[in-house]
């Protein structure tokens, strides 16, 4: 018989363990990132946990991205997901979750909560509340359907897990279910707006469309109430309060708006950079996203409370377009002089220094509000 011998097998070369090494020290840091932008969630400054997330997500795709599985990536945009929800910024966050689903593993350990079954329902769900805060009923309806069938099927798979695991996949199938008709309640609150409108729109007189415009309003705050990072529907609420002449509340509601965005400043870089819903807004430096605090916008108290003409200034550069004309318009009702003066000039500069941003004739009505105030 022939004699048989091992096998040689080559060392690893110093290429291989470097790299190796590398590796290893990437992910290290990939890990200290994520647990500092944890650190930042827990305790609420959720700008510097989106910033921190956004570092830890590009090393990753710069460094890491060679591992059997990406889950890691997919656990790091769930968790920043979570931080630009706090802050507003709901659609950035529901791109964020789908984006982090591509990265789910198939065959991720199923007792591992870092990926695969379980992080797959635990993102459905977050996607449907960022859905559903911009008022995308249909989006979110289905989102939180995905979230409900995919952790059932984590649940049958789950026969040999911890207690835990079992309880966080069941608590997901409860706020899903619970998603599901707050749905419903919007859904059926945006029907009533939409028919509100339609007849304030076919109303014979002025009085019977007032009658429809404050039906219509109502049907707007109870949407708002949900909706919260809906744009079309401030905008219609702003549209139909100035329809009822109460441009003290359009005001109001404007810079309460703005000073909720400020929230938004200095959270987009790298990846999120083309995102921003503010493009090249410098960062605020007297609005106060503070400033209202818990003052109701409806109560004597929160009435009184104004921007001064600083404070206007950035306000003005952070609620969608199509609100600013009505906003300042409102500052120039209200004999808001001071206030108006600084807004048109803001939004004069910001057009300047952003050549082509908007189309000409988005703004085609500047020219006309700065003459009456004069």
């Amino acid at each position: 018989t022939q004699e048989s011998h091992p096998v040689s097998q080559d060392p690893p070369n110093n290429f291989d363990i470097e790299r190796g090494t590398q590796f290893s020290i990437r992910r290290a840091m990939v890990m200290s990132l994520r647990e500092e932008g944890k650190s930042h969630y827990i305790a609420k400054d959720y700008r510097s946990s989106i910033r921190t997330y956004t570092e830890a997500i590009k090393m990753y795709l710069n460094y890491c991205m060679s591992e059997t599985t990406n889950d890691l990536l997919a656990v790091l945009l769930s968790n920043r997901a979570a931080g630009l929800l706090m802050v507003g910024a709901c659609q950035v966050a529901a791109d964020d979750c789908l984006r982090a689903l591509d990265f789910v593993s198939n065959h991720a350990h199923v007792q591992s909560s870092e990926g695969g079954p379980v992080l797959r329902p635990k993102l459905y769900n977050r996607m449907a509340r960022a859905l559903i805060k911009l008022g995308k009923v249909d989006s979110a309806e289905q989102a939180f359907k995905q979230a409900i069938d995919s952790a059932n099927i984590a649940l049958s798979l789950l026969t040999t897990s911890p207690e835990p695991m079992h309880n966080t996949m069941e608590q997901v199938i409860q706020e899903a279910t619970l998603g599901q008709v707050e749905v419903s309640t919007l859904r059926e609150s945006m029907h009533k707006l939409l028919l509100a409108t339609e007849r304030a729109n076919q109303s014979a007189t002025k009085t019977s469309a007032r009658e429809k415009n404050l039906e219509a309003l109502e049907y707007v705050n109870s949407a708002l109430l949900t909706a919260t990072g809906c744009d079309s529907l401030h905008e219609q609420k702003v549209a139909l309060l100035a329809s009822l002449k109460r441009w003290r509340e359009v005001g109001s509601h404007c810079e309460r708006l703005a000073a909720v965005n400020v929230r938004l400043d200095g959270c987009f870089f790298e990846d999120l950079i083309f995102k921003h819903p503010f493009p090249h807004v410098p960062t605020a430096k007297y609005l106060d996203k503070n400033f209202f605090s818990n003052a109701r916008e409806d109560e004597i108290q929160g009435a009184e409370l104004k921007l001064n003409s600083k404070a206007a200034a950035e306000a003005v550069l952070r609620i969608p377009v199509p609100m600013i004309a009505y906003y300042i318009r409102s500052l120039r009702l209200e004999e808001r002089y001071p206030a108006a003066e600084a807004t048109i000039r803001a939004v004069e500069n910001y057009l300047n220094d952003n050549p082509g941003l908007y189309g000409q004739s988005t703004f085609a009505w500047l020219p006309r509000e700065r003459e009456r105030l004069a």
